[in-house]
């Protein structure tokens, strides 16, 4: 399970490695932190355009870890969903010096929303709201429950024998609004661990 962060250029190199070794049957669950780079990286997914604009190294990073994959035979979930608003959590607010990531603290007013892969192939979504808007516009910051049933179902199709590495959160687990995906991942993991 690769949550990934903001310094995911430094952790391509073990994730590399971690692909490289995984077994027959296992996979790499990518959450929505390196997400826009996987998604860029894909041939399926390759336009789709969201506000996160990852730079051409995530992306090429990205492309081998995929590629590293193909070769291997291994699987790369990607999410299936996403949770996701219209503003840009790493810019500062009129009058602060801190971003909202760094504050931990949603803008008032902010409208949340989950967005599926397939709206965001399409390039443009309904908000809640009826307001269309853009991909372009579009953060997303967390996993939606569909892609936690895609863990789930994956995890339980491991074999007794397997492992399970886990690096970062699976949104932004600083701010409430975005920790499901982390949170729904630490609990299908304590239910198989308990049932195996």
């Amino acid at each position: 399970i690769f949550g990934g962060g903001p310094k995911f250029d430094e952790k391509v190199k073990m994730l590399l490695k971690i692909v490289g070794n995984i077994k027959k049957g296992g996979f790499l669950f990518i959450g929505s932190g390196p997400a826009p780079a996987f998604l860029k990286a894909h041939p399926d997914y390759e336009n789709i355009k969201l506000g996160q604009k990852p730079s051409e190294k995530d992306v090429a990073g990205a492309k081998e870890v995929l590629e590293i994959a193909r070769r291997k035979n291994t699987s790369v979930i990607l999410p299936e969903d996403f949770l996701a608003t219209t503003q840009d959590l790493s810019q500062k607010p009129e009058g602060s010096d801190k971003s909202y990531l760094d504050s931990k603290k949603l803008p008032k007013n902010i409208e949340v929303f989950p967005v599926t892969l397939d709206e965001l192939k399409r390039g443009t979504v309904t908000l809640p709201s009826g307001k269309i808007v853009s991909t372009e516009q579009i953060f997303v910051y967390d996993v939606g429950s569909r892609s936690s049933a895609a863990l789930k179902q994956a995890i339980l199709r491991l074999s007794k024998e397997s492992s399970v590495v886990w690096n970062g959160a699976l949104g932004i687990n600083e701010i409430p609004t975005f920790q499901n995906g982390t949170e729904d991942a630490a609990i299908i993991l304590s239910e198989v661990s308990k049932n195996k």
